[in-house]
């Protein structure tokens, strides 16, 4: 019996688009609250605090600002705990459109989770001090600040994963129209590149590769978010794409 490839459109089809277009939509959601709650209410980028600061000094602006550090913490964690949802629609991007790899898109949603965690609980040790404002000896609060920018870039190994993955992902699709554009794929390695500084920050209090520095900060964060903007606006054109599975059906 002959077999013939067919096109058929499951039932759930649609659900599933509703579901990528919510998680994509997180993308922006994410940028947007971070931006917010970090830059002009928490005052957490550019870092109001520098790391050559006395303890003494750290403790009085965590007193001094208790209250837009604990609202700029919050805001901060509940936008980029969206960063997951975003990740996994990507990775199922991927899987459904491009070289339709189960090990890519496995590492691409195990680095949305590990990098997910990792930047909620920087937000946490941004708040631990200002809850209890001027009861906590300063050494103590000093610590839980350098926690909090060590882990917004120094653990930069699984982003490096995670945007090589997506990458690879692109540039090893053999179709002639990958789901991304070839130059994502590129830009993807570069980004994972333009982390590297970041890990070098533990040996620095001063300079562009401190955690307040160019290379170790303000690099890193800009190339991340510039990266989730790029994979965002593709992501929502693939969604314009036929999505169909492909099924072997008796002729």
């Amino acid at each position: 019996m002959a077999m013939t490839l067919t096109t058929t459109v499951r039932p759930e089809s649609r659900v599933e688009d509703i579901a990528q277009r919510l998680c994509l939509l997180a993308g922006p959601l994410t940028l947007i609250g971070f931006a917010v709650g970090a830059i002009p209410i928490g005052h957490f980028v550019p870092p109001f605090i520098a790391p050559g600061d006395t303890a003494a000094q750290v403790a009085a602006m965590y007193v001094a600002h208790a209250t837009r550090i604990r609202w700029g913490a919050m805001i901060a964690m509940i936008s980029l705990s969206m960063l997951a949802p975003w990740g996994i629609a990507v990775a199922v991007q991927t899987r459904r459109f491009g070289g339709r790899s189960h090990t890519l898109c496995y590492v691409q949603i195990a680095c949305a989770a590990i990098s997910t965690t990792i930047i909620v609980f920087m937000c946490m040790f941004w708040a631990i001090p200002a809850f209890r404002p001027g009861d906590v000896p300063p050494d103590v609060v000093r610590a839980l600040n350098d926690i909090a920018y060590f882990l917004i870039v120094w653990p930069y190994f699984p982003f490096t994963i995670w945007v090589l993955s997506v990458g690879l992902a692109v540039l090893l699709d053999p179709g002639k129209d990958p789901v991304f554009p070839r130059w994502v794929g590129y830009f993807s390695m570069w980004n994972a590149i333009s982390y590297l500084p970041a890990g070098f920050m533990t040996f620095f209090h001063h300079g562009p590769i401190a955690w307040n520095g160019v290379l170790a900060l303000y690099i890193p964060l800009a190339s991340f978010f510039t990266w989730m903007v790029i994979v965002t606006f593709y992501g929502f054109r693939n969604l314009r794409r036929p999505g169909e599975d492909l099924a072997y059906r008796p002729a």
